[in-house]
């Protein structure tokens, strides 16, 4: 049977290796190898890719904080976690492990069986925590490194801020889950941070984990009042850690949940709307269309060339209404067909192109090749983009600089599009609301549908629409939809 898990032992004492391999080949299926030097160490690192390194403290040549501080460096050895073996444990040694990137210290000598314990939960893949982004701020190293590890090997992905400061700027760029901040830091310190996560409307439900060393029950109360959701008191365990961890994955899921059924609600009341609002534009909008048809068909001083493209502008315009009808009824219009992704940003740039001329603004077209294509509703797909385009549009009025940015892209289960502008921006605590139906924050043209329909059609896909933005710089819209075959 091949092993499944690896496993390296360093040490340069031989006895002291035996020991540790003995100790550890008592798991199921796991291979364990051996260095005697740091440098060994390194290369087989390198060259093996082990899943677990123990390494003792005092190594001839390059002590153990040393090799853990090397193997950091390599992007391919940097997320290995390292158990340090040590005879001289110190509050100073421990604080420099931790800040190396160690998980562990273990003192020898230990107890037969504990060494393997830990070394098992370690292995186990259990991951509990993907999907999900947390924020961990903290002035000491140790304590960032510490948590970083444990949370990213349960599956999490895990920014960090040396203070309540660069907490807030990483909290207004990163959407978070799960917030982890030590109490007393410089700058702004934990008490200050809930208080000022709290005021952020995307924030209002966020848990936040308080790490304090601190047990006065008037210090807990005031970080209570100031919107933590618990404690955690250093040194905290491995167990316990996880222990909360699991409770607050279950209330991330309640809460997407919950978020999810919101959407929904507002996505039916979206549909009657548009049920509405379409009925009505398509009789007055016919008839405009047809005296449109017939002056264009009839007016001898227009060149052909010019009457053709008009009449394919209008035909267009049709189909677009169409679309929305059929769309605000959930019944598809036509059937579903492989489309590129750059044939369906032409035709809804085709409808904006005189907008985008009137207002002076560059496009910019960045496309892969050969040309992504989604099977999909292609009217209903064109009315996202259009929906995007023309936000994109509205957003840049007024500014000095007008560049939209186009990007097709293509990864191994999805096609997708890119929209950028270089408008006004979004405040972060609207982010969370711009999918919203009748939502907006411009203050004329706009009903505050477009977003809201574009997020529709692309949920109807199986996709996703996810959008970044920063005041004063501009907005993204990036839309994802799977290459597989789009099912009702």
């Amino acid at each position: 049977m091949t092993a499944s898990r690896r496993i390296l032992v360093l040490d340069d004492s031989a006895s002291a290796r035996v020991f540790i391999r003995m100790e550890l080949e008592t798991l199921e299926a796991v291979e364990v190898r051996e260095a005697a030097s740091a440098p060994e160490a390194l290369e087989l690192a390198l060259e093996w890719v082990p899943d677990l390194i123990t390494s003792d403290l005092e190594i001839e040549g390059m002590d153990g904080l040393a090799f853990v501080r090397k193997l950091r460096e390599q992007p391919e050895t940097a997320h290995i976690p390292v158990i340090l073996i040590t005879s001289a444990e110190s509050d100073s040694i421990r604080e420099q492990a931790f800040e190396a990137g160690v998980v562990e210290l273990f003192l020898k000598p230990f107890p037969e069986g504990d060494l393997a314990n830990y070394a098992g939960e370690l292995l186990e893949q259990e991951r509990f925590l993907e999907g999900i982004q947390c924020l961990v701020a903290d002035d000491a190293p140790s304590v960032r490194n510490l948590l970083q590890r444990l949370l990213e090997h349960n599956g999490a992905r895990v920014l960090t801020a040396e203070d309540g400061r660069q907490a807030l700027q990483q909290l207004r760029h990163h959407p978070v889950d799960l917030i982890f901040t030590d109490l007393l830091m410089p700058h702004l310190d934990g008490l200050e941070l809930c208080k000022r996560i709290r005021e952020e409307e995307a924030y209002q439900e966020t848990s936040i984990l308080v790490l304090t060393s601190l047990h006065e029950q008037e210090t807990r109360i005031e970080a209570l009042r100031n919107g933590a959701s618990d404690f955690l008191t250093k040194p905290f365990s491995r167990e316990e850690l996880k222990a909360r961890l699991k409770n607050e994955v279950r209330l991330i899921h309640l809460r997407r949940q919950q978020l999810q059924q919101r959407k929904q609600e507002q996505l039916s009341s979206l549909m009657s709307a548009l049920r509405t609002l379409s009925s009505s534009l398509s009789e007055v909008l016919g008839q405009s269309l047809q005296v449109l048809e017939t002056v264009v068909a009839n007016a001898p001083c227009v060149p052909e060339e010019e009457a053709e493209g008009t009449q394919q502008a209008l035909e267009n315009i049709r189909d677009l209404l169409e679309s929305l009808e059929a769309f605000s009824r959930r019944t598809p219009r036509v059937e579903r067909q492989k489309v590129g992704l750059q044939t369906i940003t032409k035709h809804a740039l085709d409808l904006l192109r005189a907008r985008f001329k009137e207002d002076a603004v560059t496009i910019e077209q960045v496309h892969e090749e050969p040309e992504p294509e989604v099977i999909c509703d292609a009217a209903a797909l064109e009315l996202a983009v259009f929906q995007l385009l023309l936000n994109a549009l509205e957003a840049m009025e007024g500014q000095e600089t007008r560049l939209l940015t186009i990007r097709s892209f293509e990864t191994s289960e999805q096609v997708g599009l890119e929209v950028e502008d270089t408008g006004r921006g979004i405040e972060s605590e609207h982010l969370p609301r711009v999918f919203d139906p009748f939502f907006t924050t411009k203050l004329e043209r706009s009903a505050g549908m477009g977003l809201a329909v574009a997020y529709g059609v692309v949920e109807e896909h199986g996709g996703q629409l996810e959008i970044t933005s920063r005041l004063g710089r501009g907005t993204r819209l990036r839309l994802e939809l799977p290459k597989g075959v789009w099912l009702l």
